[in-house]
C-alpha cells in the first residue's frame, strides 16, 4: 500500500525598468549644454505557499505487505531584477526591492487510532523495510538584484533583496498533542523507517 502526496512550484521572474533622459538643449553664447533627469524604480514581492500532506486517519484498519506514507514538496524560485536611471547632466536614480515570502509544509503521518498489520503474513526476512513514513521539503531560491544609475552630476543606485522562508517538515507515527488517548496498534514484520528531510539552497545578491 502506498500513499503519496507531492506539490511542485517552479517559477522564474525577470524584472527590468529604466528611464533615460537627455533633457533639453540650449545654445548659450555659441555653446551647447544638455540637462536631464533619469529614474528607474521597481518593487517585486512574491508570496508562495505550498502544502503537501499524506495522512492515514484514526479509525483506519488495514493489512499490507508493505506500507509507504510519503509527502514531498518542492519550490524552485529564481528572481532576477535590474533597474537603471540614466541622465545626461543632472540627476540619475535607480532603486529595486525584491521580496520573497515562502511558506512550505510537508507532513506524512499515521495517526493514533490506526490498526495496521504490515508484513505479518509473510516470512521474516532480515533487513527488509516494510513500513516507511517519509517527508522531503526542498526550497531552492536564487535572487539577484541590481540597480545602476549614471549622470553627469549626481547618480544614486540602491537595491535590496529580502527573503522570508518558513518550512514545516514532519514524519509522524501517532498524533501530536498533550491530551491524546493512546489507541490503535501497528505491527510490522520487518524494519520501519520514519524520516523527515528539509533541504535546499539559498543564494542572494544585491548590487547597487
Amino acid at each position: 500500500v502506498s500513499l503519496n502526496s507531492t506539490t511542485v512550484n517552479k517559477s522564474l521572474d525577470n524584472i527590468g525598468s529604466g528611464i533615460s533622459s537627455k533633457g533639453v538643449q540650449a545654445r548659450l553664447k555659441g555653446g551647447e549644454s544638455e540637462s536631464g533627469n533619469g529614474a528607474g524604480v521597481s518593487v517585486v514581492i512574491n508570496n508562495i505557499t505550498t502544502r503537501s500532506q499524506s495522512v492515514i486517519e484514526s479509525g483506519t484498519t488495514l493489512y499490507a505487505d508493505n506500507l509507504l506514507v510519503q509527502s514531498d514538496t518542492e519550490v524552485f524560485q529564481t528572481t532576477l531584477g535590474k533597474v537603471s536611471g540614466n541622465a545626461t547632466a543632472n540627476l540619475g536614480m535607480a532603486g529595486l526591492y525584491i521580496g520573497n515570502n515562502i511558506d512550505t509544509t510537508a507532513v506524512a503521518q499515521i495517526e493514533s487510532g490506526v490498526d495496521a498489520e504490515v508484513g505479518t503474513r509473510l516470512a521474516t526476512v532480515a533487513g527488509t523495510e516494510r513500513l516507511s513514513v517519509i517527508t522531503d521539503n526542498t526550497v531552492n531560491l536564487i535572487v539577484v538584484a541590481g540597480a545602476l544609475s549614471k549622470a553627469g552630476s549626481v547618480s544614486v543606485g540602491a537595491s535590496a533583496a529580502v527573503s522570508d522562508i518558513t518550512k514545516t517538515t514532519k514524519a509522524l507515527v501517532g498524533t501530536e498533542g498533550d491530551n491524546i488517548t493512546v489507541a490503535g496498534s501497528i505491527n510490522v514484520n520487518g524494519d520501519a523507517r520514519v524520516e523527515a528531510d528539509s533541504n535546499g539552497v539559498i543564494v542572494g545578491m544585491a548590487l547597487g
